[in-house]
């Protein structure tokens, strides 16, 4: 599974293989979107190759790393 994130260092975005991560930290963002409501989340994804990416992701990115966490599937 890949999760969509936004690389603050870079400026971009990018796709993160779930099975690569080594470690995750996530925390509510104090970004809020624009002219709809939306949430976002800071991100500290560490991969097992080494890259450490401080990025943002949105709502639909982290509920869904909740529903894998839920089934107790592997991340």
């Amino acid at each position: 599974m890949r999760l969509s994130i936004f690389c603050r260092k870079r400026g971009c975005s990018q796709l993160i293989d779930l099975s690569q991560m080594d470690c995750l930290q996530v925390s509510q963002s104090e970004h809020r979107g624009g002219m709809v409501s939306e949430s976002f989340y800071d991100v500290f994804i560490s991969l097992k190759s080494g890259f450490i990416f401080d990025a943002t992701i949105e709502d639909k990115q982290h509920d869904k790393l909740l529903e894998l966490i839920e089934c107790d599937q592997k991340i």
